[in-house]
């Protein structure tokens, strides 16, 4: 864990009051980057592990359902792995949609939040254009991957191309995305472990209907956002799965209650309550590999806005 988190970090168990995360003694530390060690709030007393590099900062009361579980598997590593940088590596079939969203934002001042980094493709194209930025993850797999191949510039993994056979993915950086500095932690989206007001770049991609209470990281996004200069962009397709999340809980998708309609309408709905004006909309197209045969193109909604 890069140590100028050190600066930001709050105890995700007694939000929104914000209480500063403190460094144990004992910490093991590499020039920046802390190692190993514990961070305990004072207030609490809860303590969150660093371990090999990777800060885990989640409630004490997160639990990991079933559908999250199959994040941390080889082969949603593998998958999530091609769709981030498979352009990168000149993969057939591979899409540009995160070139595309990297894109829609600009320079800016650090430090910058990518909630649900998943990869950290976009966590660092925020650190290249901001100079720091935070990737956080639930998945502890994402964020070590995520950790290794920023910190090495290149990382090998195995893909599936049938059942049980896989072939080598090998991913290297290009230099522009070695720039600045991209930390990755782990951490629960809809408790992040910021002050508020800490970031002016912020992204949210493909993750409100991979969560249990999407309004909550709704709301994370706008608390931790400076409240002047900010700018948010999130995408989503909002294919809404029961399993994953209760439909009283989609922010669109039903016919009844206050989320009736597009989950897009209610999200400029809620932009613009918090004072939030859009900057560009449009949908943004994906594709995730699962295996030589089986392609999933998906559509994301996608919106940047500011404040």
């Amino acid at each position: 864990m890069h140590a100028r988190l050190l600066d930001f970090l709050m105890c995700p168990d007694c939000l929104p009051g914000e209480v500063p995360l403190r460094l144990q003694g004992g910490a093991v530390r590499e020039d920046d980057d802390i190692l190993s060690g514990h961070l305990e709030c004072p207030r609490c007393s809860h303590t969150h592990n660093i371990t090999d590099g990777t800060a885990v900062v989640l409630p004490q009361n997160s639990v990991t359902s079933a559908a999250q579980l199959r994040y941390e598997t080889a082969a949603a590593l593998g998958s999530y792995l091609w769709t981030h940088f498979g352009d990168i590596t000149a993969e057939d079939h591979a899409c540009d949609a995160y070139a595309s969203w990297a894109g829609m934002l600009q320079d800016g001042e650090a430090p910058a939040l990518d909630a649900g980094s998943a990869m950290g493709r976009i966590t660092m194209e925020l650190a290249a254009r901001c100079g720091f930025a935070v990737g956080v993850d639930f998945s502890r797999s994402f964020v070590r991957t995520s950790r290794e191949l920023w910190k090495n510039g290149r990382i090998d993994s195995r893909i599936v191309t049938e059942g049980r056979l896989t072939r080598e993915f090998s991913v290297e950086l290009p230099d522009r995305l070695r720039q600045g500095v991209a930390e990755f932690i782990v951490a629960d989206a809809m408790a992040l472990p910021f002050p508020a007001g800490a970031f002016k770049t912020l992204s949210s991609l493909n993750l409100l209907d991979k969560i249990c209470r999407p309004l909550d990281h709704v709301h994370e996004l706008f608390r931790v956002a400076v409240e002047s200069g900010s700018t948010l962009l999130i995408a989503d397709p909002f294919s809404w799965a029961e399993e994953i999340c209760p439909p009283e809980d989609w922010l669109g998708g039903t016919e009844k209650g206050e989320f009736a309609g597009r989950a897009r309408d209610n999200l400029e709905r809620l932009l613009a309550g918090d004072g939030f004006q859009i900057r560009n909309q449009e949908p943004i197209w994906w594709t995730i590999r699962n295996h030589d045969n089986h392609y999933e193109t998906i559509r994301s909604w996608t919106t940047v806005a500011g404040r």
